[in-house]
């Protein structure tokens, strides 16, 4: 926001008004600017990467088909019309912009339920309690802080990720995530605001205190810069395609690799209307969670030819509109508590 917007509020409005205020207003400008200003997976980089991998996939599969691939084609392909144009594509950009505002004014909740404070606090019980084996000695320590520090929050997400479609509960906020018909990279932040609560308190909460004993076994005290800093796995993911997670264009590693990573196209299985892809592929970056857990569901020819997305086929999308995105799932959860709590005593049972 600009420095004379935030003094005029800082000198009419009470602190915490104004703070709340200015944070919202960053945290639009943030959302407004994010391919450019920011590191998330919306940044220009990440987005030309993934197009990148797009390019692979149209032409394979125009080869696969016998179809004649050109550049025209290829933008066509990448950014369909029917697609971007779509109302579910605006109701994206609603309850993106709307998120944004939101976040903004509950900034310090997020960052109390933030994987990074998680971690700082359970490093520094841990440093002040005992001392550190300090497992980073020797040439490969680091290499291997950092893939257990994978494994450990790639296994967090997918367990908070199961619990979400698991409990009807948590099933009512997340399923605003599940209702585009028609998917875009600004999906992956078509979620109910209260979803990062859930999130803190289920994922968040675990992958950062796994974290942070990780960060005491291997590293001693560390301060939440150096937390803040460990982005290097989230670097990788965020370039291989990660934006085509949420979006038409088919794409995997193969069958053997299918069995470990997650691919965009299982992601897209994901966010079928089918009921026996409910609750499946529920990783983010390993697939091995749900290839033990036998939530695993392997990209095939005729997925890649028959996919639809939403909630319920032949429905159109409930979620329009920020009001019903935003009230509608608090409206089902009230009634679920109601119907739990009001049931009729049997006879006879004192009230």
């Amino acid at each position: 926001m600009p420095e004379t917007l935030i003094s005029f509020l800082n000198s009419v409005l009470p602190a915490w008004l104004s703070e709340a205020l200015i944070n919202a207003g960053n945290s639009l400008y943030d959302a407004l600017t994010i391919s450019f200003l920011s590191t998330s997976r919306l940044h220009v980089g990440f987005l030309l990467s993934s197009a990148l991998f797009a390019l692979v996939s149209y032409i394979y599969y125009s080869k696969k088909d016998h179809q004649d691939y050109s550049v025209k084609g290829f933008f066509s392909f990448l950014t369909p019309k029917n697609i971007y144009l779509s109302r579910s594509a605006w109701a994206d950009v609603k309850i993106f912009l709307g998120n944004s505002v939101i976040q903004g004014l509950l900034t310090p909740l997020k960052l109390l339920l933030s994987s990074a404070s998680f971690a700082f606090l359970m490093n520094s019980f841990l440093s002040s309690t005992w001392t550190s084996p300090g497992w980073t000695g020797g040439p490969y320590g680091f290499i291997l802080f950092a893939f257990v520090y994978m494994m450990v929050s790639d296994f967090a997400y997918y367990v908070a990720h199961t619990v979400n479609h698991k409990l009807p509960f948590f099933w009512e906020i997340h399923a605003v995530h599940h209702s585009p018909k028609t998917m875009t990279p600004l999906s992956l932040y078509r979620k109910h605001p209260l979803d990062f609560i859930f999130d803190g308190v289920i994922r968040r909460s675990i992958s950062g205190s796994l974290m942070g004993i990780l960060l005491f076994l291997f590293m001693g005290k560390v301060d939440v810069l150096t937390i803040l800093g460990l982005s290097f796995t989230s670097f990788v993911f965020r370039f291989a395609g990660s934006n085509l997670r949420h979006s038409h264009i088919w794409l995997h590693w193969g069958h053997v690799l299918n069995h470990i990573f997650i691919s965009p196209a299982h992601h897209q299985i994901h966010h079928s209307t089918r009921m026996k892809h409910w609750g499946k592929n529920n990783g983010q970056v390993l697939a091995i969670w749900d290839w033990m857990f036998g939530t695993l569901v392997l990209p095939t020819e005729d997925l890649r030819n028959n996919l639809t997305f939403g909630l319920v086929n032949n429905e159109p999308d409930p979620y329009l509109d920020l009001r019903t995105a935003y009230v509608r799932p608090l409206e089902n959860m009230w009634q679920m508590t109601w119907a739990r709590f009001s049931r009729q005593k049997p006879s006879g049972q004192p009230s």
